[in-house]
């Protein structure tokens, strides 16, 4: 199915997109987290401030890399990126308190991606690494691990923050994809403004793994949807853009955390149903 010729999108999540609405036949309402027991396993997920003025979702995938959308790291009004220490994640963000904060200090993005193109090519590629300035260490913050791209028909959650919800993260548990064509997919969860850069997540024997990220919203034959783009082992190279700076900047190897099928379970991210 090639959607993108009958999809309309706002890319731009994280600058005023209109809210969307679950197109899905049962979905699940978004729950808003704010407690210690919502989080447990969810812990990963962070608010990303950006220049003091714009708000993106991003979730810790290592104990210093954040998984996020590459058009939350550019000024959309003159296109330019922006330094990393321009951006501050708010790790654990409930309430308004965040467990830790930390500013990047290295963004990673794909060769292929192009800030200024409004169109499929940028949302297939829109996927960015994060390093962080000193690493979050905490019995209490759990980094997610990644897992395989979904495909159409597959449920799928997704946790995010948003401008009706910025001081704690909503999470909905069940929608579904749609369709998926290239490296991008449709989804019937719930998204809004802040959503840019948020891990859709799929539960496998009730372990929640990362397997896409929120780019754009959307709407489909009168429907709102999310447009997100599949990791399929993208990540690996913006690591590796990373593990490739001086030692000092690099701080070392790390160990992404991956379930595969033939692995179910290997100590990631536990995902308790509301």
């Amino acid at each position: 199915m090639r959607f993108f010729t009958g999809v309309l999108l706002a890319l731009s999540l994280c600058a005023g997109a209109v809210s969307a609405q679950d197109s899905s036949a049962t979905p699940s309402e978004l729950r808003t987290l704010q407690t210690g027991f919502d989080v447990r396993g969810l812990s990963g997920i962070g608010r990303l401030n950006i220049d003091n003025r714009i708000m993106c979702s991003g979730s810790l995938i290592a104990d210093d890399l954040v998984l996020t959308a590459a058009h939350c790291l550019f000024d959309p009004e003159s296109g330019q990126p922006f330094e990393p220490a321009d951006i501050e994640f708010l790790a654990d963000l409930r309430l308004g308190r965040p467990s830790a904060t930390r500013h990047a200090s290295h963004i990673a993005l794909l060769p292929e991606y192009s800030p200024g193109a409004a169109d499929r090519l940028q949302i297939e590629h829109d996927i960015a690494l994060l390093q962080l300035n000193s690493p979050i260490q905490s019995f209490t913050i759990s980094p997610f691990a990644l897992g395989q791209s979904p495909g159409p028909g597959e449920d799928v959650g997704i946790i995010s923050y948003a401008k009706n919800r910025a001081e704690s993260p909503a999470l909905q548990d069940r929608c579904h994809v749609t369709a998926r064509e290239g490296l991008a997919l449709i989804l019937t969860c719930t998204v809004d403004s802040g959503s840019s850069g948020a891990p859709v997540l799929q539960i496998e024997d009730g372990v929640a793994t990362v397997v896409s990220v929120v780019s754009a919203l959307g709407e489909l034959e009168n429907q709102k949807v999310a447009i997100t783009t599949v990791l399929d082992g993208r990540v690996e190279l913006l690591m590796a853009e990373i593990e490739a700076l001086p030692p000092s900047t690099s701080r070392g190897t790390r160990r992404l955390i991956q379930i595969t099928p033939d692995q179910p379970d290997s100590g990631g991210a536990r995902f308790l149903r509301p």
